[in-house]
Formats: structure tokens, sequence, C-alpha cells
């Protein structure tokens, strides 16, 4: 039978192996160092924003993506609406039929004319209802 007395210590830890963490230290002072200038500018674009919209949250990341598309879809829509011309309306339609769809598999209810700020994240979209004057 196989007890865990005979199992070699060097078996269950690092053993003598150095450690990694002097590279990444040293990875990140040097990062740091090259980029003095634009260090606040860097730490400026990462935090997250009242006022200026992160587009990039509501990018479309797979090809089943049911809210992130029912957004694409809403602001498709109103771009066409807003555009105005026959191939924009019937593009809107096309938008309309698409919008559906997603609101159906997503369970939410977002009217087509709602304004809606930049970089809206759904992350558990049934259930929601978005009046259209709020």
């Amino acid at each position: 039978m196989l007890t865990f007395a005979r199992l070699r210590p060097a078996f269950f830890s690092l053993g003598r192996r150095p450690a990694k963490l002097g590279k990444t230290i040293s990875a990140t002072l040097s990062l740091q160092a090259a980029m003095k200038d634009g260090a606040s500018l860097m730490a400026s674009t990462r935090e997250i924003s009242a006022t200026v919209p992160d587009w990039s949250r509501e990018r479309v990341c797979r090809f089943y993506d049911p809210p992130r598309k029912l957004l694409r879809h809403l602001r498709a829509y109103q771009a066409c609406r807003s555009a105005g011309g026959p191939v924009r309306r019937l593009k809107s339609r096309w938008h309309v039929l698409w919008y559906r769809v997603w609101s159906v598999l997503c369970g939410a209810e977002i009217d087509l004319n709602v304004q809606i700020g930049g970089g809206l994240v759904i992350p558990h979209p049934n259930g929601i209802v978005i009046f259209p004057m709020s």
C-alpha cells in the first residue's frame, strides 16, 4: 500500500528551485523607468470614469454574446434612423429584426428609442427593463 510517508518531500514542494519573482520585479521596474512621463497618462486611462465612456466594453467578443449583440443592434438601429435615406431605412429594419431576436434570447426589454451612454455592461441580461424616458 502506498502511503504519503514513502513519497519524497520534493514531490510536494518546489525544492531548491530559485523563485522567479525577481524577474517580474525587474521587468516591472524597467517598464516604469521607460514610461516616466507617460505613467500618469497610462494610469488615468485604466481607471473607470463616470464621464468618459469606455466603448471597448460593448465590443462583441464571440459569436454567441447576447447582451453585447443586443446593444450593437440597438445602436446600429439608432444610427440608421438618424442618418435617413432609403438604404438606411432598409438597414434599420434589418437591425430591428436582429434586435428582437437578441431581446428574446436575453429576456431583456430595452426600448429602441432609449438614449444609453457608452460602455454599458449587462453581465446578466435576463429580466432587464429600461424605460425610454429614463
